[in-house]
């Protein structure tokens, strides 16, 4: 029979637990039960504390923000984002979107990492990720990732071929001018094939 002031410990990981107090008069004819149910609190914390793309911080992070923006350069069709809870073990990634579409997520509640690949478009891309708290409440973050338009418009390599030969690379291919000449064709060709290869 617990006495006055008796303690009942509740470890942090349960966020319920039911306590029988027996009570019995001092004669014995009289015995009482009560049932006790304590229910801690579930925690509201859906923050991050730290948001990386392809493993570096994003600029101008905190923990208390939820919109940000990035800047990628044109060669870049995608970028891994991580998203690491504060709340660990309680808060998790709900989903996360590209341009609307959501993206498969990778991640696990005991370490409160969570990874997915965001395939970019050139221009604005919109990037939203959504955390729940314990308790259920949610919060979007929002990250604004930029893919810039390419600015190269240099012919890399270029091929050639006669007729139904395979093009061969011309190795002596000046990719800084403008013109070129092509003083091995025999004066029977009729036609030729050119392939291309931009720099960017």
């Amino acid at each position: 029979m617990p006495v006055n002031n008796t303690s009942y410990s509740m470890p942090s990981t349960e966020s319920e637990k039911e306590l029988t107090i027996t009570v019995t008069s001092e004669d014995g004819t009289d015995v009482n039960i009560y049932t006790i149910t304590v229910e801690r609190a579930r925690s509201s914390d859906n923050s991050l504390s730290d948001l990386q793309v392809d493993g570096t911080t994003i600029n101008g992070f905190t923990t208390s923000g939820n919109s940000f923006s990035d800047t990628e350069g044109g060669s870049t069709s995608s970028v891994s984002l991580r998203a690491i809870v504060n709340d660990v073990g309680k808060a998790f990634v709900k989903t996360a979107t590209v341009n609307g579409i959501e993206v498969s997520v990778t991640g696990d509640i005991s370490t409160g990492n969570y990874t997915f690949d965001a395939p970019l478009n050139y221009g604005t891309n919109n990037v939203v990720i959504t955390v729940e708290a314990e308790n259920g409440q949610r919060q979007n973050f929002n990250i604004s990732i930029t893919r810039q338009q390419n600015v190269t418009a240099t012919i890399k390599e270029l091929y050639y071929g006669v007729g139904s030969n395979t093009p061969v690379k011309l190795n002596d291919w000046n990719k800084d001018g403008s013109t070129y000449t092509l003083s091995t064709v025999d004066y029977d060709t009729t036609s030729i094939t050119l392939i291309a290869h931009s720099e960017d």
